[in-house]
């Protein structure tokens, strides 16, 4: 099969999957997608990091964020909420 050099095989694209429809309006790839990997789990990695905010085995900050580097001012972590 040959491959212009234009076309991506693989496109790596960090955000949350519910905006995965918006994100392929906006590129114009609707119906052009045949295959999608998406990372919907938690592993052990998070849950022993004590700075990710999921374990209560150890002293950490109550985060739960999936992807705490998002600095988008909506995105609360679970200590904000409790705080409520």
């Amino acid at each position: 099969m040959d491959i212009d050099a234009g076309d991506a095989l693989f496109t790596a694209v960090n955000q949350n999957f519910r905006t995965v429809g918006t994100y392929l309006s906006s590129t114009d790839q609707n119906g052009k997608v045949t295959n999608l990997l998406a990372d919907l789990g938690l592993s052990s990695m998070q849950i022993d990091d004590n700075d990710r905010g999921f374990t209560y085995k150890r002293e950490g900050p109550l985060d739960m964020r999936m992807n705490p580097e998002d600095d988008d001012a909506t995105t609360e972590t679970a200590h904000d909420l409790l705080k409520r």
